[in-house]
């Protein structure tokens, strides 16, 4: 049976432009795809170019900054030529949801975390505010915010790190996504709320048969997580395939360092199961 995938990429490249007009290359032909309703890692160490393959499939590069060229690029049923705004402004927020790594960064201070996520309702789908801010009190249940109509009137100051992040979390899956891109949504957390946002990211996906491109630099989350691992290393895909084969039987030493980083995972309790 075919696999039916949301995101397919081929000889994506990304190189940042430089003054004396040389570029310099930091992703080099990559190509990649990402199954329909299933969990993706992309993996690699600082520096690898994960990140900015992510942007670009956000339509978030600074076209100034870096040059960006690929052979196809398709997410969902849409075949994208280049990576101007235009592009990306229908599929962005919309039908693909975005989750940081700093969710500090990502709330706007000035005002309530209700009115943040309610926006989003009057900005594509041109809801009224009242409608709109009840849209967003389902959200914040939706990730576990407990009181959510009582606290969607609070600043996000007022949350802890790992409530922050569920309520990014809860914009991003607001207008229900066909398509999840969580960047390193969890480094910024201790280890007990990291386990709870990555369980909650996970039902989500369950529950609304999204696909997760999750990217990251703990092999222990991929092992937990995903079903689909593509491992980065200086801009290039060196090794992928499925999460538990690649935890357990690398075929590059890149893979082997990076699962080197994790002493527990060869005595790890079970998997999620693949279509858990």
């Amino acid at each position: 049976m075919k696999e039916d995938y949301d995101i397919e990429a081929a000889g994506l490249s990304i190189a940042a432009r430089r003054e004396d007009a040389t570029p310099l290359p930091l992703v080099h032909d990559i190509s990649f795809a990402v199954p329909h309703g299933r969990i993706s890692a992309l993996i690699g160490e600082s520096g690898s170019g994960k990140s900015l393959t992510a942007s670009v499939l956000l339509g978030l590069t600074d076209t100034e900054q870096f040059d960006v060229s690929f052979s196809r690029l398709r997410i969902l049923d849409r075949e994208l030529t280049s990576v101007d705004d235009a592009g990306f402004a229908h599929l962005r927020g919309t039908s693909i949801g975005y989750v940081t790594q700093d969710p500090g960064r990502s709330l706007d201070p000035t005002m309530t975390v209700g009115d943040q996520i309610a926006e989003l309702f009057v900005l594509h789908q041109g809801m009224g505010w009242n409608a709109a801010r009840h849209e967003a009190i389902r959200a914040l249940d939706q990730v576990r915010i407990a009181s959510a109509a009582a606290r969607a009137s609070d600043y996000p100051h007022s949350f802890s790190g790992g409530m922050k992040q569920r309520i990014v979390i809860a914009g991003a899956i607001a207008l229900r996504p066909r398509i999840l891109i969580a960047d390193e949504p969890t480094s910024a957390l201790d280890v007990t709320v990291q386990a709870e946002i990555l369980a909650l990211i996970d039902e989500l996906r369950r529950m609304m048969k999204m696909s997760v491109l999750l990217i990251t630099h703990d092999l222990g989350i991929v092992y937990q997580l995903a079903d689909q691992v593509l491992v980065m290393n200086k801009g290039e895909i060196v090794e992928r395939g499925d999460a538990e084969q690649i935890c357990r039987s690398p075929m590059q030493d890149y893979t082997r360092r990076l699962i080197a980083a994790v002493p527990d995972i060869g005595d790890a309790p079970g998997r999620r199961g693949a279509h858990g």
